[in-house]
């Protein structure tokens, strides 16, 4: 008959139902060890029956056989650590003992062998050792409530607080840090501490250990029985010596893997007189550290979550608008081109009744000189009524109003031009631009704004033309000088200004085209993604984050590249540097000009002038 059979299941740690087992045999118990399956109740014969409370219907089975008589063995129970559900429901057994299944399980199983087949046990010992594991059910009780904890927490700092109060809850004079390790930076950084109650996290202190380890990381848990006396513990407690006040007590550190790369390290001690037995439980420790590295990798993922949820509507939001911005971009092209034409007919026809006007004011002017040298009366006679309906006014006021309101029309037919420049989706052509007709031909369109914030001063004089596309130029353009002029405050034009003038490399055959404002500037850590699709400083609504990205997109496709030079408070500057015949583009046959600023010329206007008198003289 074998003095001891411990039944094992699968989830029985091997090493730990080795430890027993040796322990045991070095006791002089005879141990066999069976499994579930192999175990037949009704003919057990041994001392003692030990089975793990996974394992309940072999339990009550054990416990009705000792009931009823058929046997006398001592019926132990073991549970795995923090699995109190189980053993919960076997509280109406009699068992003789339950012991955790850690490294300590041997030493425990005998002393509950012992006390059961003494006659008169030693009192003093039994109550200590009880005392003992009621206090380790109730910690490890309170250990419990930290997975509820942690799930509910939103980031790593609530994570760690969890944790703080819940050590602090289990041991009222509790000690806990919690060390990350840095790998960018080489360095461990403390995240939390807990030390005579106060809580602290984040609290900024730095430990730069001349190794990467602390200790051996592939000990997960390393127990300290003299803290105090333990140099290589302590540089990872900066504030036990100034709690403990001479105390002494036990310490663990415990290292803990947040993710595959990341990890982390959480010292753990209790400076009571009577430190909470969980600092001798390496399996209770081992598991509450996986718990928390658990925890705050899921606080980690969910932050990244929702920083990419919030990231992904901002984005959302952002398409909405340029959505609404590019079909804002085809109605304003079909809108110009319904403009266009009657613009085109009312130019001209007021070029030609401007010409009508010339020669009514010659025939009259004629035709008086004529009257006064051969019929004098008359003459007197057409003077007086001259005066009376005020011609001379009527005249001069008419070439006035038709001069006045040509250039308005005119104005009109050059800001539909542009839009229609700025809207065009077709093929660009490339060819030779004069960049001081360009840039005018994009103030058209901001000038009025322009008037409220700043100066626009053009010094393009003596510019020499670039080969390149003017559509795609023309729109960078217009996007560079609207951030300018957005980045100057209204209300103060005579004290601000925007300057746009260039610099020609001729040996490099190059040219650098530059916008420069006397706005707010742009801050160094902004500088750095300005150029990112989305990217905006502007107020929600009035920008969408795509002007300067597409910019520089176009830019480059013209073999040139978009620069900015800025610092805070002294305002920015913007440069297009491109190639003044640009590689890229073949060389056409004959030059021609890539979009057109001009007004209708004057060939044109005389074509509409023969049209009108054709139209007025059909007899001739």
């Amino acid at each position: 008959m074998k003095d001891v059979v411990m039944v094992v299941d699968p989830e029985f740690g091997r090493s730990t139902v080795e430890g027993a087992r040796q322990t045991m045999a070095s006791a002089g118990l005879r141990v066999e060890l069976v499994s579930s399956s192999e175990l037949r109740v009704g003919e057990v014969r041994a001392e003692a029956v030990i089975v793990p409370t996974r394992c309940a219907p072999a339990l009550r089975a054990l416990a009705a056989l000792r009931e009823s008589e058929q046997a006398n063995f001592v019926l132990l129970a073991t549970m795995a650590p923090c699995d109190l559900a189980s053993f919960a429901e076997l509280r109406d057994l009699s068992l003789d003992g339950v012991a955790l299944e850690d490294e300590n399980l041997g030493s425990d199983l005998l002393l509950r062998i012992e006390l059961a087949r003494s006659q008169e046990p030693d009192a003093r010992t039994a109550v200590e050792r009880y005392r003992q594991l009621e206090r380790e059910c109730r910690d490890l009780l309170g250990l419990m409530t930290f997975s509820p904890a942690a799930s509910a927490a939103g980031d790593a700092d609530e994570v760690l607080g969890s944790m703080m109060n819940l050590w602090h809850g289990v041991c009222a004079a509790g000690y806990m840090a919690y060390w990350e390790w840095r790998g960018g930076e080489a360095r461990w950084e403390l995240m939390a501490e807990l030390a005579a109650g106060a809580m602290v996290v984040k609290p900024g202190r730095e430990e730069l250990p001349s190794t990467r380890d602390p200790e051996n990381a592939s000990e997960r848990v390393r127990l300290i029985e003299a803290p105090e006396q333990d140099a290589a513990f302590l540089r990872w407690a900066p504030s036990w010596n100034a709690a403990a006040r001479g105390a002494q007590g036990r310490a663990a550190l415990v290292h803990v893997a947040t993710s595959a790369s990341a990890r982390g390290l959480l010292v753990l001690g209790d400076l009571a007189t009577r430190p909470t037995p969980l600092l001798a439980r390496e399996a209770v420790l081992r598991s509450l550290g996986s718990q928390l590295g658990a925890a705050l990798t899921r606080a980690q993922h969910h932050n990244e979550v929702e920083r990419a949820y919030e990231e992904l509507k901002s984005t959302q939001r952002q398409l909405v608008h340029a959505e609404k911005f590019a079909a804002m971009g085809l109605l304003s092209a079909e809108i110009a081109h319904e403009i266009n034409n009657p613009a085109s007919f009312v130019i001209s026809n007021l070029s030609v009744l401007e010409d009508y006007s010339s020669s009514i004011t010659e025939y009259i002017e004629e035709t008086e000189k004529l009257t006064l040298e051969r019929a004098p009366l008359v003459a007197l006679e057409l003077r007086a009524l001259q005066e009376r309906l005020e011609m001379k006014y009527i005249l001069g006021d008419l070439k006035e109003l038709l001069e006045r309101s040509l250039a308005g029309m005119q104005r009109i037919h050059q800001i539909v031009r542009d839009l229609r420049l700025m809207a065009h989706e077709g093929p660009h052509e490339p060819g030779w631009v004069q960049l001081a007709q360009l840039v005018d031909g994009a103030l058209t369109l901001v000038r009025h704004e322009g008037k409220r914030r700043a100066e626009i001063d053009v010094r393009l004089t003596d510019t020499p033309a670039v080969y390149t596309d003017a559509n795609r130029l023309s729109q960078v353009i217009l996007n560079l000088v609207i951030n300018a002029l957005q980045s100057i405050d209204p209300g103060a034009p005579d004290e601000n200004r925007v300057v746009i003038d260039a610099v020609v490399d001729e040996e490099a055959d190059r040219i650098a085209l530059r916008i420069a404002d006397t706005g707010s500037g742009i801050a160094p850590e902004v500088l750095e993604m300005i150029f990112e699709p989305f990217f905006t400083t502007k107020q929600p609504g009035t920008g969408t984050g795509l002007g300067l990205s597409i910019s520089r997109d176009l830019v480059r496709s013209l073999g040139g590249e978009l620069r900015v030079q800025s610092s805070p408070g002294q305002g920015t500057t913007m440069v297009v540097e491109l190639p003044i015949r640009a590689p890229k583009f073949k060389k056409p046959e004959r030059m021609g000009e890539s979009g057109t600023f001009e007004l209708p010329s004057s060939d044109e206007i005389e074509l509409a002038r023969q049209r009108w008198r054709a139209a007025a003289h059909p007899e001739e």
